[in-house]
């Protein structure tokens, strides 16, 4: 037999494996937006409660977060997977998927998943929100002051001294500054990610407002034109 023959023999199977494994994917997907919209549908703007599935934006993000938040899951995400399961959430409530009937239920899907998103993108609000979820939300500055000790507030307070002290041309101080400050940022976020996930909820809260404090100065220095 020629080796032209084995090939025309072969390939038919080739073909059909291909059409498997595509049919099985689009399978796999379409289950996936029939719950996702399913959720959508019993929980779009609407408060949690026992007969509605979606009761915390986790549950929106099901491939990624399958583990819901803390402490069941980790407080870290990982942010490029969200992203892609936000794109494929926003297909899926797109306007021009439904009737005109339900246009508008779209928009209102599609403004959750928004919302749900760039809360859990970042970590200091995604602290906050899990704060939230457990009743232990961070409210006005003076309680925030009160919850923290008085060696963070010394020091959030001598940084901002040396910010206002250096000149605006002194960029290496500023830098310096800045470095620091990021510094400050990535040690927050560590203590947030294991106090959530030890359960902890005193020093999580305290540990946010601190970061709260830190991305407020990181904000300046962003408007100063600091790079990092």
């Amino acid at each position: 037999m020629s080796s032209s023959t084995i090939h025309k023999l072969h390939y038919p199977c080739c073909s059909l494996k291909r059409t498997y494994l595509a049919k099985k994917t689009i399978a796999s997907w379409h289950c996936y937006a029939q719950i996702i919209q399913f959720k959508l549908n019993h929980t779009s703007a609407k408060p949690a409660s026992d007969k509605h599935p979606l009761k915390t934006y986790y549950d929106l993000f099901p491939k990624t977060l399958a583990l819901g938040p803390p402490p069941s899951g980790p407080f870290r995400i990982d942010v490029k997977a969200l992203h892609r399961e936000f794109l494929l959430l926003q297909a899926l409530a797109h306007p021009d998927r439904h009737t005109n009937t339900s246009k508008d239920v779209a928009g209102e899907e599609s403004a959750y998943i928004n919302e749900a998103f760039n809360t859990l993108k970042y970590p200091l609000s995604r602290a906050q929100y899990l704060l939230s979820l457990r009743d232990s939300e961070i409210k006005e500055e003076g309680a925030e002051n009160q919850s923290l000790d008085s060696q963070a507030l010394s020091e959030i307070m001598e940084i901002r001294e040396q910010i206002d002290e250096a000149a605006p041309d002194d960029f290496t101080t500023l830098k310096r500054l800045r470095n620091e400050n990021m510094q400050s940022i990535k040690e927050c976020e560590n203590l947030i990610a294991k106090a959530f996930d030890d359960n902890d909820l005193q020093t999580a809260k305290k540990q946010t407002i601190l970061l709260k404090y830190w991305m407020s100065i990181r904000s300046y220095f962003d408007d100063l034109g600091i790079p990092s």
